[in-house]
């Protein structure tokens, strides 16, 4: 008694095609330009909020040097005393100047980081349209290539239903001229008149295959695992 062998599954997983390791690559690639150019943005706006707004520090100092001008100048209009007032904004306005100071020498190099940030920002998004455009003919590829396979199957069906054909042909051919010697029916005529012709799909049909292709391409960018669905 014989023994069957047992195949054993395994968990490695099945080996792609060139094209589709390529396109696998390809897809990879696009996700690390993906990611790259979310980290180049955080880290422009992160540069962004270094560039000091002068505004407020500005707007404070104008608002406590207009408060001192008003109150020098009651003092100068009031005319009983020859000693100024003392200034109670001095100490702030001061602070605030030095404020100002830092921001401005700041300012400079936050600008010039942020604009460097922006072309890295820029790079990466080109790098980004690139692998989606390397994705594209990578994609392409695998299609190509699936379509030449389904080329090769057609032309050997075609070389099947051929002999097919032939043999159906020739069998009728037979009966016809045993049908000469002896009664056989119309076994011939039957047989020549069953024998299948050629399909033809109509266009709408041949418009839901091109929609096929479609969806099997879209797959194909974030899979190069998928398969056409006909």
């Amino acid at each position: 008694m014989s023994k069957l062998a047992v195949v054993q599954p395994t968990d490695e997983p099945a080996s792609l095609s060139p094209s589709r390791e390529k396109l696998a690559r390809r897809i990879k690639e696009r996700v690390e330009a993906g990611e790259a150019l979310a980290e180049a943005v955080r880290q422009q706006q992160r540069v962004e909020k270094l560039i000091p707004d002068k505004t407020p520090i500005l707007n404070r100092i104008a608002e406590l040097e207009r408060s001192q001008s008003e109150e020098i100048e009651r003092w100068a209009i009031d005319g009983t005393s020859e000693t100024p007032p003392q200034l109670p904004h001095a100490l702030e306005i001061e602070q605030l100047k030095k404020q100002l100071k830092e921001a401005e020498a700041i300012e400079p190099g936050a600008r010039a980081a942020a604009a460097r940030m922006i072309e890295e920002i820029q790079a990466c998004q080109e790098d980004s349209r690139r692998a989606v455009e390397a994705i594209h003919s990578a994609t392409d590829s695998v299609i190509y290539d699936h379509a030449a396979q389904l080329v090769e199957e057609l032309r050997e069906l075609d070389r099947q239903a051929a002999l097919k054909r032939a043999a159906l042909t020739a069998c009728a051919e037979y009966f016809l001229r045993e049908g000469r010697t002896r009664p056989v029916g119309n076994i011939a005529s039957t047989i020549s008149r069953e024998i299948p012709q050629s399909l033809e799909l109509a266009p709408q049909s041949i418009n839901q295959i091109v929609g096929k292709w479609a969806a099997f391409s879209s797959r194909l960018f974030v899979d190069p695992n998928a398969a056409l669905e006909l």
